[in-house]
């Protein structure tokens, strides 16, 4: 079986923001969003969900978000350091924005039903209790990488 070596080397979300804006590097910025559950539990050896979530999948969309949280960040810290990635990417694209269905119950607005400004009117927009669901993950991995370089805070 392959031994994986972890990456000798300091993150530095400088050189991904360096890269953007065109400028010259010391190496290639390593980043990645999405890093699917089968490639996480072989590099760090254990179940850890993937990179977008635990319990569910972000990447699928809103309904196979909807009860997931993002991949605890000791866990995604870990496997950045093995595999040398400069920042963390925290998945809280999926903030419910719900709407009442024509049976009345509230449902996902997630069906492809918006097409004008007058749609706007159905959203029920999240309130402080679903805004916060989301917050205590961008919390969690503010606190687990300070004094690093490790969070791209733009």
């Amino acid at each position: 079986m392959l031994k994986i070596e972890p990456y000798i080397g300091e993150p530095d979300k400088n050189r991904l923001i360096a890269c953007i804006r065109g400028e010259k590097t010391d190496r290639v910025p390593n980043f990645e969003i999405l890093i699917e559950d089968r490639h996480v539990e072989r590099l760090l050896g254990r179940k850890a969900g993937n990179t977008l979530g635990v319990g569910g999948d972000p990447a699928k969309g809103s309904e196979a978000a909807e009860g997931t949280r993002p991949m605890y960040a000791r866990d995604y810290i870990e496997l950045c350091r093995i595999i040398g990635q400069d920042t963390i990417a925290v998945e809280n694209f999926w903030t419910p924005i719900k709407t009442t269905a024509p049976d009345g119950k509230v449902k996902l607005f997630n069906d492809r039903s918006f097409k004008n400004k007058d749609d706007l009117k159905r959203i029920i927009w999240p309130g402080e209790e679903d805004m916060e669901e989301r917050l205590q993950y961008v919390r969690e991995y503010v606190e687990a990488t300070r004094g690093t370089d490790r969070l791209l805070q733009l």
